[in-house]
């Protein structure tokens, strides 16, 4: 998850190696529909889930959450959500403020454990400035979460620092709390 332009389909893209998978470099965003990618990391198969962006320009946030909820009523059970913020962007607008806001009523406070708050774009900003914005996200936008149990991590852009990440949500993240009566299945968002 993320705002639109953080690097999802990116990311997914480069720890799966799937080429059709269609990365914008445009103004406008590029994913138009939830989109899968299957990969086996650690002799698992985990299942990539490449969802809009909360700031999409076709569709408005609340529209993209239920699509987001729709998905997840066809039994899917999370074992972790990876949140992607460019660290390029200068500024943590209102657009970015309500991303995490529906990402938290999304997840809720006993599943932040299994939240990911990963870093990317850090070759759009000098190591100072990333460094000062990474220090602000912490303090000022993401504490909460951090408080409970969410960790912050960064990618670098490539796929062995991708499949770094997934192991580390292979290895960590319990499934989600109101789905631990379901079979177990693990997949990463």
């Amino acid at each position: 998850m993320g705002m639109t332009g953080a690097g999802k389909t990116y990311f997914i893209k480069h720890v799966t190696g799937l080429d059709e998978m269609e990365i914008g470099h445009g103004l406008k965003s590029c994913t138009k529909d939830i989109q899968i990618a299957t990969t086996q990391i650690d002799g698992y198969e985990v299942h990539l889930i490449d969802t809009r962006g909360f700031d999409d320009e076709n569709l408005n946030d609340t529209d993209i959450l239920l699509e987001i909820a729709d998905y997840l009523k066809t039994g899917v059970i999370l074992s972790g959500i990876i949140y992607l913020h460019p660290m390029d962007r200068t500024r943590m607008g209102g657009t970015g403020k309500r991303n995490l806001k529906l990402l938290q009523n999304l997840v809720g406070r006993n599943n932040m454990g299994n939240v990911k708050l990963i870093t990317s774009k850090w070759n759009g900003v000098t190591p100072e400035d990333g460094n000062r914005r990474l220090d602000e996200l912490v303090k000022d936008f993401w504490n909460g979460m951090i408080t409970a149990g969410a960790q912050v991590d960064s990618y670098n852009g490539t796929e062995e620092d991708g499949k770094r990440i997934v192991q580390n949500i292979l290895k960590t993240s319990p499934p989600f709390n109101s789905c631990s009566n379901r079979s177990y299945k693990k997949d990463v968002k």
